[in-house]
């Protein structure tokens, strides 16, 4: 993955070159197949996920074992940042492929740094996190 390939996500298309060039050393490309649980709760709290293609739930289970389904995310979506402002426990998923998919993924640590040290990825970051919160919310 490659500093050309980071620009082209509207996430970090503001990023300095220096920021795309640090993420392109630590991003990895992942393949899973339908049904693979990619990240466990521990693992979430730990990891940036970009869905490049198809589908993936995000869940916890409750006290009687039920499966509470959190979020679908597709082509283009993204989970984990909430991880670089706060790490807390019981907001923490469990990630599986409801179809084949590729994703890339960043460790927060690397991720948070990033952010701290690159305000126009800073601001790109806040504002999408915010429509992403405002869809949550209204359904949109």
């Amino acid at each position: 993955m490659d500093a050309v390939f980071f620009q082209s996500i509207a996430l970090f298309s503001k990023a300095s070159s220096e920021s795309l060039a640090e993420l392109s050393q630590v991003a990895k490309r992942h393949f899973y197949k339908k049904g693979t649980v990619i990240l466990n709760t521990k693992e979430a709290m730990q990891t940036f996920v970009y869905v490049m293609d198809g589908w993936i739930k995000l869940f916890q289970d409750s006290a009687e074992g039920e499966e509470i389904i959190m979020d679908v995310l597709t082509k283009d979506h993204y989970c984990g940042e909430a991880f670089v402002f706060h790490a807390n426990p019981n907001e923490s998923y469990v990630a599986q492929a409801i179809s084949d998919i590729e994703i890339f993924t960043i460790p927060i640590q690397t991720l948070k740094q990033v952010i701290l040290a690159d305000q126009k990825i800073s601001l790109s970051f806040l504002e999408s996190t915010l429509k992403k919160t405002a869809r949550s919310s209204y359904g949109n």
